[in-house]
């Protein structure tokens, strides 16, 4: 696909995936060079792109290092726009105030309401491009054939997500909790280039979590074994940033095997508040992620019930 034509196709799909929006920097800063810049600005304006675009031109060159690339952005401007819209498209209204507290300055300059942080978008550009469940498993299979003993990891974040939850599901890097092998380091230097690989802390992790690892099925590993959290667990590591590509990616797991919103609570009484960055924003974006799987209704009901004494597991 011409660049010009997958950037395009990049900022609609970004509307409902914020997964996408996060990749775009890279595929413009890789591929710069192949735009026509006329031809691209026009299209933009005929799918009523301009706005977006004009916000990936600017974060681009904050990120990247490309200053050149905000000389394409002013003509882009509409100065009949003011209200703030969405992107992604929000789950709801606590999603919205994340949104307001979290958006990078040049969302506010393009009069959008994003929930994704400039720290988020300078990550994945540092990661590179995006990672599917293929590639992930042949990464797995070269350590795999590297190792001379048996090692288990612990993956966590969205590689978790993708390995057991959601096929359909893309990270930019493989975030460890766990390794237990004394080889394991070095087979993965020996397997040819790898993804982002890296051990990492465990986001607002509910108590006990390590008792309920689940293990992942992947016949063809003979010495590796990979465990990931359980989908409840996962789902308020995730919560801890609640970036939207962070509570999308709990959507997918709860499209492959629905969670419990009763456990979900439960478990998010079991989060150390010591271990929580700011609690209010913590509370916000487990309401955002109830609100986006049971609706309104259930994040009022909820918002009701985290005031009151926590339940037991068993009432769960």
């Amino acid at each position: 696909m011409p660049a010009t034509d997958a950037l395009l196709e990049g900022l609609r799909l970004a509307r409902t995936d914020a997964t996408v929006l996060l990749a775009l920097p890279v595929v413009l800063a890789r591929r710069a060079g192949e735009i026509d810049w006329d031809l691209l600005k026009e299209k933009a304006r005929r799918l009523k792109l301009k706005a977006e675009l004009g916000f990936l031109l600017e974060v681009t060159a904050d990120i990247a290092g490309m200053p050149a690339l905000r000389a394409h952005a002013p003509d882009l401007a509409d100065g009949r726009r003011h209200v703030a819209r969405d992107w992604p498209a929000a789950g709801g209204p606590r999603e919205r105030e994340l949104g307001e507290r979290r958006r990078p300055p040049a969302a506010a300059r393009w009069s959008f309401r994003m929930n994704i942080t400039e720290e988020a978008f300078r990550a994945a550009f540092a990661d590179g491009e995006a990672l599917g469940l293929a590639d992930l498993l042949g990464f797995l299979r070269a350590v795999d054939r590297e190792l001379p003993s048996p090692a288990e990891i612990v993956v966590a974040g969205s590689a978790a997500v993708a390995l057991q939850y959601s096929t359909a599901h893309a990270t930019s890097g493989v975030d460890l909790a766990e390794v237990v092998g004394a080889d394991f380091w070095d087979a993965v230097g020996r397997a040819g280039p790898a993804p982002g690989i890296r051990m990492c802390a465990v986001p607002s992790p509910p108590a006990a979590w390590r008792s309920r690892l689940v293990s992942v099925r992947l016949p063809e590993l003979e010495r590796l074994s990979v465990l990931a959290p359980e989908r409840h667990d996962l789902a308020l590591m995730r919560v801890a940033s609640g970036l939207t590509h962070d509570l999308q990616a709990i959507e997918d797991v709860h499209r492959a095997a629905p969670l419990r919103l009763g456990v979900l609570l439960a478990r998010y009484f079991e989060v150390d508040e010591r271990l929580i960055a700011s609690p209010d924003t913590f509370r916000l974006s487990f309401l955002s992620l109830v609100e986006r799987l049971f609706g309104p209704g259930a994040a009022a009901r909820t918002d009701a019930g985290l005031a009151e004494a926590p339940p037991s597991p068993r009432d769960a």
